[in-house]
């Protein structure tokens, strides 16, 4: 009976050992840094940087005197390509430290498709595809039929197929008569129809998410994004923001208690600019935080959103409807082994300290899920 007692205590001893040993393993491991990032590609001085998932082993992969600056980085969904955007020109990262050119841009954000097909450049309204740099503009001013003008802002993704549109659309009119009420929809519309040039009037296939007549004056569309999870997209109108679910429709309304922005999507901007913000104006712009508790609303005046004095911002809890003004952009950088951190303590602090960067949507420091001989030319 003592023997069986002890075999079993002993037995239990060597369970509980190798359950502790495994525990402490996963999490070392999780303190480290998450078990997906084997790397991070990072900008220091306008040049490209290689670093393993402790921060270390720093190794350069690419820079010089005629290299195109990198500032911010904007890897694609797996990382396997990494593009910034250097004199209003886009450029690629590609495994083995390969670096070419995908072509003249215009603005500053730009959003990856899920599958990383497609680049989405917001503040130009075009799409642009990663594989040859081929460019397709799929936004900004139509003349459309029966006297309608109309102005499409390409908002971002919720899925590979389907780009997120904001759409305002304004009868035109002449002193003789009263202005017409102009009408505002936030639609998912096919990449396929996006691509054809397809406008809201042609067809049925956009599915609207939210829409509104606005009389002069009234409720009309600011900006929309899509949450981190793809599963809702916030509104931002001149009286409220919202939260429109993707998979039921259900609408909320999360606050009243946003200012109105001060430049709605409507065709007036286009006509007025010669087409797009062109400089003069950045657009109103919804950002969520990662974990989705949070969305961010700018608001950058009649300014080019680079001086201070221009922005305008609050924080918004999507819970509680809560509005929270904000002097200065709160922070975004995700956490980092501290020997990589440590380097880039001023790189950091200088991209936090203005609206340029936030507003940009990029980083310094980009994890990957890629080996750091991935990046890096063969020897």
């Amino acid at each position: 009976m003592a023997m069986r007692c002890a075999g079993s205590l002993a037995r239990a001893l060597v369970r509980a050992c190798l359950l502790l040993a495994c525990t402490g393993v996963a999490t070392a491991d999780t303190d480290a840094s998450p078990a997906t990032i084997r790397s991070y590609v990072f900008c220091q001085d306008g040049e490209l940087w290689v670093a393993d998932r402790n921060g270390g082993s720093i190794t350069r992969i690419a820079g010089g005197p005629d290299f195109p600056r990198a500032e911010l980085l904007y890897p694609s969904p797996a990382a396997r390509r990494i593009t910034w955007i250097s004199d209003g020109e886009l450029w690629c990262l590609e495994r083995g430290g390969v670096v070419g050119a995908l072509g003249v841009v215009q603005g500053e954000r730009l959003q990856w498709s899920p599958d990383g097909r497609w680049i989405a450049m917001l503040d130009s309204d075009t799409l642009i595809d990663a594989r040859n740099g081929t460019s397709t503009r799929v936004g900004g001013y139509s003349e459309g039929s029966r006297g309608i003008g109309y102005a499409a802002s390409l908002e971002g993704w919720v899925s590979a197929d389907e780009p997120l549109f904001g759409i305002g659309s304004e009868p035109w009119w002449s002193p003789e008569t009263p202005p017409e009420p102009t009408r505002y929809a936030v639609s998912l519309r096919p990449l396929w129809a996006s691509l054809t040039g397809y406008w809201p009037e042609s067809s049925g296939h956009d599915r609207v998410l939210w829409s509104s007549t606005a009389p002069p004056g009234g409720e009309g569309l600011a900006a929309a994004a899509v949450s981190p999870a793809r599963d809702a997209v916030a509104i931002w109108t001149a009286e409220r923001l919202l939260i429109v679910h993707l998979q039921t429709g259900h609408e909320r309304a999360v606050s009243s208690g946003l200012p109105a922005p001060p430049h709605l999507i409507d065709w007036v901007r286009y006509f007025d600019w010669g087409g797009g913000y062109g400089g003069h104006v950045r657009p109103p712009t919804l950002i969520w935080s990662p974990d989705g508790d949070k969305v961010w609303a700018v608001a950058c005046g009649d300014g080019n959103g680079s001086s201070e004095e221009t922005v305008k911002a609050w924080e918004v809890e999507v819970a509680s409807g809560e509005v929270t003004g904000l002097m200065c952009p709160p922070e975004r950088q995700e956490p980092l082994p501290p020997p990589l951190r440590a380097r880039l303590r001023t790189e950091l602090s200088a991209c936090t300290e203005g609206w340029g960067h936030f507003l940009r949507g990029g980083r310094i420091v980009a994890p990957t899920q890629r080996p750091p001989e991935y990046w890096l030319p063969p020897p």
